[in-house]
Parts: C-alpha cells; sequence; structure tokens
C-alpha cells in the first residue's frame, strides 16, 4: 500500500512539473500546415474546421461505430488516445453491426464526401462488410 501511494506522489509530481521544450498550439498548427502543403500529410477537416483527421484514424472511426452499434466476436481493436500514448491494441469485439452512412457524418462531424470514400475503400479491403440500402452492415 505505501508503495502505490508513494508511485502516486511521484506520479502526480511528474504531472505538475513544466517541460522545457513545448510547443504552443499555434506552432503545432503550422507544422501541421506545413505537412499537409508538402503532400506528406493527408488530413480530412471536420465540418466545423476546428479540427481535422487522418484516412486511418477516419477508418478507425468508422470500425469503431460499428462495434458500438453491433455484436461481438473476438478481435484486437486499435484505440488511439492522447499524443503521449497514441495508439493501444485492446482485446475487444468485433465489429459485427450495422450503421447507417448518413448516420455516421454528425457523429464523426466531416463531410458525407469523404466518409463514403472511406467506406469503399473498406469495403474492397474486407470482404466481411456489405453496404445494402444505405447501410454499412457486417456478416
Amino acid at each position: 500500500m505505501e508503495e502505490i501511494a508513494r508511485l502516486r506522489e511521484q506520479f502526480k509530481s511528474l504531472q505538475q512539473q513544466e517541460s522545457r521544450h513545448r510547443l504552443s498550439e499555434r506552432n503545432c498548427v503550422e507544422l501541421v500546415t506545413k505537412l499537409i502543403a508538402a503532400g506528406q500529410l493527408q488530413v480530412y477537416f471536420t465540418q466545423d474546421g476546428k479540427e481535422y483527421i487522418t484516412p486511418e484514424q477516419l477508418e478507425h472511426e468508422i470500425k469503431d461505430e460499428l462495434l458500438v452499434r453491433g455484436g461481438t466476436s473476438l478481435c484486437l481493436v486499435k484505440l488511439s488516445f492522447t499524443l503521449k500514448n497514441p495508439l493501444v491494441w485492446l482485446p475487444s469485439r468485433m465489429f459485427l453491426g450495422r450503421v447507417n452512412v448518413l448516420d455516421l457524418q454528425p457523429v464523426l462531424n466531416l463531410d458525407l464526401v469523404h466518409i463514403e470514400a472511406k467506406i469503399q475503400e473498406l469495403l474492397k479491403k474486407d470482404k466481411r462488410l456489405r453496404l445494402l440500402n444505405g447501410e454499412i452492415i457486417t456478416r
């Protein structure tokens, strides 16, 4: 118990320390903008224009929606969190659901053109997925 309390205090003090090398939000936006302009990074801007998402992350978001709205089957799911811990693999349930393509737009906050293009890519990659009457359905 004492060790856990000591580690908690150590973690708390580390979180409160100031970093010597810190990028401001403005610098991060400028770096991303330059990468986009150089063609080294592809992103989709959200409808409100405040955020952007990579095509890979869009694929994960669509699969997550199928998982949330669907059934179960054992697999590994890649979840993304923060910059400090960007990717985590968790044992989870396979996306076995159905979601209306039009329902994805408000959830993902993206233009429908990008969502539909990514869905077409997913349909080519994963033979378990089908598009039927505007719904993505898993077999």
